[in-house]
This record gives C-alpha cells, structure tokens and sequence, in this order.
C-alpha cells in the first residue's frame, strides 16, 4: 500500500522544483548573453567565429575556423586552405545607444594553419599554377574591432587581424623542406573582416 505525503510535502517540494528552474532558467539567460556565434567573411576567405566573454566582463575569448580562399578567385588553385585562430581580446570601450550597444576590442593570441602563401602575379597569369606548394603556417595574431550588438540578439563584427608567422612548406620538384615569412599574414591585414553572429 502507497502511503500518500502530506499536503504541506507536496507542496514544499513543488516551490523547490520552481525554485531550481526559475534559478537555472535565470543563470542561463545571464551566460547565454556573454555567448555568440556566426559567420566571418573577408576577401581573404570565410568560415566559422565563436566569441564568449569571460573575467569580469572586460575581455573576451575569440576563436575562429577559416577557409583561406587565396589563388581561388584568380583560378590558379582550386583548393581552398584553413586556419584556426585564437586572440584573447579586451573589451576597451562600451558605448551604449538607442537600438545597440558598441563594443570596441583589441586582443592577441596564436593561429595555425594549412595555407598558400602569397606569390608574386598571382592575378597575372591565371592559367599559371602556383609555384610554391601548400604548408603549414603558424604564428602570433593580433585583432582590433568593434561589435555592435543590436536588441534582437544579432550582433555585426568588423575587424582587422594580423598575423606575424612564418610559413612551412615542401619544394614539389626538389622535395626539400622551405621556411620562410608568412607574408600573407601582413597582407590580410588590410582586408577588413565581417561577422554576422548570433547571442544566445
């Protein structure tokens, strides 16, 4: 035989079970807000960006997955490369208006990839292979941005990244290995980059 609880023992554990969701429902909201995701896109390739902040509220983890499209656009390569990068960023500047908020953010942190490097006439002759083969470039970023986060959750990112890295690569016709300034790190420096996220 089923001995059934007390009225008062129902009812307690009722406002607990409210109690715990209401908590839970309130500390995911406030983590859900320090969190976004989206797209980045630039003239040097695309892919995937995820921002969460962290500390005291002023700084920033940023970590993003691109596809390096460089020698596409000219038809001289077919195969685009990836980098992932990450720069710890600090939120120096919060302006706040009437339908967004501006966040202004400079950071660094350390990318890798598997990468073209930049080669001279790369638009000259486009039925021309590229010289130089893929490899691996590795190296310290540095960002500087802006967010603007609008009401609805989305928020758009601009900013310029640098990257001073060196790039690793096999010769196809000598098979010897070559280690040289990874120039394209510099150069995508002066090609703004733009992120359409999502916070939640």
């Amino acid at each position: 035989m089923i001995k059934k609880l007390p009225i008062f023992v129902v009812m307690n554990a009722k406002a607990y079970l409210l109690i715990t969701v209401f908590l839970l429902s309130c500390a995911i909201s406030s983590m859900a807000q320090d969190k976004s995701v989206g797209i980045i896109n630039s003239a040097a390739g695309f892919g995937l960006t995820g921002q969460w902040v962290v500390g005291e509220g002023d700084e920033m983890n940023n970590v993003n997955l691109c596809l390096d499209t460089y020698g596409m656009l000219s038809g001289r390569s077919k195969v685009p490369g990836v980098a992932l990068s990450y720069t710890r960023d600090y939120l120096f500047k919060y302006i706040i208006f009437e339908h967004f908020d501006l966040i202004a953010h400079a950071g660094a942190g350390a990318m890798a990839g598997y990468v073209k490097d930049y080669e001279k006439g790369v638009f000259d002759s486009p039925r021309e292979s590229f010289k130089e083969e893929m490899g691996w470039a590795v190296g310290l970023c540095g960002t500087l941005g802006i967010i603007l986060d609008y009401d609805r959750n989305i928020s758009l990112g601009f900013n310029l990244n640098a990257i001073a890295g060196i790039h690793i690569r096999q010769e196809s016709y000598a098979k010897n290995i070559k280690l040289s300034l990874y120039k394209n790190g510099i150069i995508n420096s002066m090609m703004p980059r733009i992120c359409v996220m999502y916070r939640f």
